[in-house]
């Protein structure tokens, strides 16, 4: 288009056909749609040819426009928020400015005297004209029109609508003599009204954001406004003309406010600052000076408020506080409660009382000088019914064949509140008198027939359930303590054996219990914590004689687990043991239960595997067996089977099971400590077996074809054995069989924090010379880089299962040292011709520590193929050179059986009409499965779809 040259203009050559582009004539519209009529292109030649003026918007009347939205019936009870407050001293009304509506209310009795209705969207901002015979509101509806209207008083009766804002008004003033209004809106205008007949008297441009605040100068001659452009405008009344403009603020402003004598301009906002200026008389720039700032609030402050006889200033902010400063010198004079929500609504009357009204509806009235409420909110409505809630179990035992009074925690206990146990033998029997809202006494009966172990109790009432919480029966009487009965001396126990429950509350509490001993006698210590859902991470057992040398510590049977000891007195008398935490801290909720005795305990079992309908016999491993201390089965089914044994006399802290295959069993053979005695087993097989003692080795000899491929596996830490297996696949004369070799192609280190076995983030120099997907050789740890940093402060990214970082070629991951080196490696078989680039080339042989998928926990699995027909040795050690009775294993050698199953996360999801909810689904593979997986979704209802897989 060439403003005022209609006929040089390329618009109108293509809809009169005369472009002459590419030697053609073209039209527009083109083809054989309707071409424009003369008359119609006449116009807009026309158009063109009077200067090809665009529509002015920007000061113009909005158009009516309405959003039209799908209607969602509410399924909580509304909050109808208050927006603005306003007092008239001449009516003795308050007006309330909510959604679509302004309520005038009696300030003493609250009560709603009448309803301005017909206002559409919020009413932002209200106010009353000095003689209180009229209601102004300003609000609108966001994005759409801004809104101002004003009402008669008395009846109620609607007078003008003030048209002009393009959107949502935020501010309101009335002049001080009533014939004028200012209004100000989300347009960054503001604009002055004829509030007698609704006429625009002038339109004031200057602000770049919202306009949230506008306050006349008591004289009527000055208009001062708040904006989100972070800035305070002072304007000429009634001209309009900007005046200043104070800077100072460092976010958006939210409120201003002048002195009662006009001198001072108060102003505040988001910067959690109120400001205070000396403004002059003819408020012209440079003669405005900022006097005070004053941090006010934590948080950004929403509103202010001016006593009328403008001594005292409220402030409230989106911290939920709310305050009543003095002007004179902009100094605290009295905090007020914590507001339940924002209070957004602010406004004293002429008894100085702070009226507040607030996001959630709510209204109260504040006593300037005292702080406290001087008017009840409304009548409530009877509280809802909640469900009860279970916080704690004190203490959290159960006396099989007795009773035992328990102490409950939590919120919503009633009269009506009942107490439930998860066996029927447990009786639990709330005791009615001692009930408050957040505690409760119960008492609990234990029938003989409960089993020893972990039971739930809960509460519930006509709403519904409490969480469960557990507790613990035992056939011993439990003696409950507390942190003041060890203060004396140690607390004697009267007998063994005994179930001691005690909690350590305090910082460094040692909880010591005396009991006598005759030498030789074997006594069992089992020390509960994790156990019984304590959250005390550090507990330690130690025993001491009458003069307080420690004899014995333990701080875990196994590594992570709660402490155990099997001790034997040296002599006869008097000992003392002692249950703390390491780390020294304390709490309600370090509860613990120390079992002390001659009691039978189930501490190990073997064999931990078995083969599916073959008679298997199972040792326990422990104390005081006798009888008891073996069971025969004939597992029907493969899978993990549960050890049937007397779980009445037998006392363990895990269910023994075992590992059910159809792989033939075979018993280990003492002496194979040596490849020259290794044990000769066929594959495949399961072997069971034992690192009796410290530095033991096991060694098993297997015949293998060239080519074959076995999964070399051990089942220790699945199964509660305390062993950590490592592999190493051996020739017969004992070298090592190698795998792959790795040759370096870069060279890097990990240049900031060490990093343990799980991080998959770690920080590599020279990152910039790798390419995704390419492995990386950390000190025998092998990963594969899926991500490359994001940024300057991000490292490579590698490969996880589960949340842990995968180790490749049967690997086992490990932790990194800052500085150490790593190299980007290729792999090559066995036996490649290798050209030398200066960087080293490392041999991967057929050993593993922890399975490099990261699913068996510290237990080992490689996949191993024979690289020549003959006799391979697999050696099984532990880690840690650790052995002993306990450290059971059985040893798998198995053919590859590739597989895959899929789980679908988020079944049976509620969709609503018009909506969409996302699902996903998750494959397992399992022995080296690489091939595709497709998914397919079908058989959805009829007018369901999936847009993927």
């Amino acid at each position: 288009i060439v403003a005022g040259k209609a006929n040089d203009s390329m618009l109108v050559k293509f809809l009169e056909g005369h472009s002459g582009r590419g030697g053609k004539n073209e039209f527009m519209p083109p083809g054989k749609r309707e071409k424009l009529k003369p008359e119609e292109i006449a116009l807009i030649k026309t158009w063109i040819d009077t200067g090809a003026k665009g529509p002015v918007l920007a000061d113009a009347k909005p158009m009516p426009r309405e959003v039209i939205t799908q209607k969602v019936m509410p399924t909580v009870p509304l909050k109808h928020a208050i927006q603005a407050v306003a007092f008239s001293p001449k009516v003795q009304l308050v007006a309330v400015g909510r959604y679509a509506e302004v309520e005038l209310l009696n300030p003493v009795t609250r009560a709603v005297v009448r309803k301005l209705t017909g206002f559409k969207g919020k009413a932002n901002a209200v106010a009353f004209s000095p003689d209180g015979a009229t209601v102004y509101a300003a609000g609108g509806e966001a994005g759409i029109v801004g809104i101002v209207k004003s009402w008669k008083t008395s009846d109620g009766t609607p007078q003008q609508s003030f048209e002009g804002h393009l959107d949502a008004a935020y501010a309101l003033s009335v002049s001080p003599d009533g014939k004028m209004i200012a209004t100000g809106a989300y347009d960054q205008k503001i604009r002055l009204w004829d509030a007698a007949t609704g006429k625009e008297l002038a339109l004031l441009k200057g602000h770049n954001g919202a306009v949230n605040g506008l306050s006349f100068r008591p004289d009527g001659k000055v208009l001062a406004s708040a904006s989100a452009d972070r800035t305070v405008k002072l304007w000429s009344i009634p001209g309009g003309q900007r005046l200043d403009t104070l800077s100072q603020p460092t976010k958006e402003q939210t409120s201003v406010v002048f002195s009662a004598d006009g001198k001072h301009l108060f102003a505040a906002g988001g910067d959690n600052r109120i400001r205070q200026w000396q403004i002059s008389a003819d408020a012209k720039e440079g003669t405005n000076k900022i006097i005070t700032s004053r941090f006010a609030h934590e948080g950004g402050i929403l509103n202010l408020a001016l006593s009328m006889d403008g001594t005292l200033l409220a402030s409230t902010s989106t911290d939920k506080s709310l305050k009543i400063w003095n002007t004179s010198d902009l100094t605290e004079k009295i905090p007020l409660e914590k507001q339940p929500d924002w209070s957004s609504a602010l406004a004293f009357t002429d008894k100085a009382q702070l009226v507040a009204g607030r996001v959630d509806g709510t209204l109260s009235v504040y006593e300037s000088t005292t702080g406290k409420v001087v008017m009840a909110p409304a009548p409530a409505k009877p509280a809802k019914a909640i469900k009860p809630e279970l916080t704690r179990v004190t203490p959290r035992a159960a006396h099989i064949g007795g009773e035992l009074m328990v102490t409950l925690a939590g919120k919503g206990f009633t009269q009506d509140t009942q107490a439930m146990a998860s066996h029927p033998g447990l009786k639990v029997q709330l005791i009615k008198t001692s009930v408050k809202p957040t505690t409760a006494r119960v008492k609990i009966t234990a029938s003989a027939d409960v089993p020893r172990g972990a039971h739930e109790v809960w509460l519930k009432n006509a709403t519904g359930e409490s969480a469960r919480m557990k507790f613990y029966a035992d056939d011993i009487a439990p003696t409950i303590t507390q942190a003041a009965d060890f203060k004396p001396a140690p607390l004697s126990i009267a007998a063994l054996p005994a179930s001691l429950w005690g909690t350590l509350t305090e910082i460094g509490q040692h909880d010591a219990y005396r009991f006598k001993a005759k030498a030789g006698e074997e006594l069992v210590l089992d020390l509960a914590v994790a156990q019984v859902g304590s959250m005390a991470k550090s507990p330690t057992l130690e025993i001491m004689d009458a003069n307080h040398t420690v004899l014995v510590v333990n701080r875990g049977l196994d590594s992570g687990s709660d402490p155990f000891l099997a001790w034997k007195a040296p002599a006869d008398g008097e000992y003392i043991v002692i249950v703390s935490n390491t780390t020294m801290d304390g709490g309600a909720d370090h509860a613990y239960r120390l079992t002390i005795g001659a009691l039978p305990y189930v501490t190990a079992w073997s064999p931990l595997a078995a083969q599916v309908g073959m008679e298997t016999k199972v040792t326990f491993i422990g104390h005081y067996l006798g009888d008891k201390a073996a069971v025969m089965m004939k597992p029907d089914k493969e899978g993990m089977v549960n050890v049937p044994l007397d779980a009445k006399t037998l006392r363990f802290r895990s269910v023994p099971a075992l590992r059910v295959n159809g792989l033939p069993q075979v018993e280990e053979v003492a002496g194979n400590d040596s490849i020259a005695k290794a044990q000769n087993v066929t594959a495949p097989v399961t072997v069971n077996a034992c690192i009796a003692n410290a530095n033991d080795t096991d060694h098993f000899a297997f015949d293998a074809k060239k080519g074959q491929s076995w999964i070399i596996e051990t089942l220790a830490d699945q199964a509660g054995s305390p062993a950590d297996t490592k592999l190493e696949v051996l020739h017969a004369d004992g070298r090592p069989v190698p795998r792959i070799l790795l040759q370096s192609v870069r060279d890097s280190y990990n240049n900031f924090r060490s990093v343990d076995a799980n991080n998959p983030d770690i920080r590599l120099q020279n990152w910039e010379e790798m390419e995704l997907n390419e492995f990386a050789y950390f000190n025998g740890d092998v990963m594969k880089i899926i991500r490359m940093p994001r940024g300057p402060d991000g490292g490579c990214f590698f490969y996880t299962i589960g949340g842990k970082r995968r180790a490749y070629f049967d690997t086992t991951a490990n932790s990194h040292s800052l500085d150490e080196p790593c190299y980007i490696v290729e792999p090559k078989p066995i036996g490649s011709h290798i050209v030398p680039n200066g960087l080293p080339v490392f041999t991967l042989n057929y050993t593993n520590d922890d399975s490099g998928d990261r699913k068996l926990g510290s237990d080992s699995r490689l996949t191993f193929t024979a690289p020549a027909d003959g006799r391979y040795i697999i050696k099984v050690s532990d880690t840690r050179a650790w052995g002993g009775e306990r450290y059971v294993y059985a040893l798998s050698i198995r053919q590859p059986m590739p597989d895959f199953s899929v789980k679908l996360a988020g079944m049976n999801p509620t969709v609503m009409p018009g909506a969409s909810v996302g699902f996903s689904f998750r494959a397992e593979r399992t022995d080296g499965h690489d091939d595709p997986i497709q998914i397919e979704v079908t058989g959805l209802p009829s007018g369901y779809y999936a847009s993927s897989p």
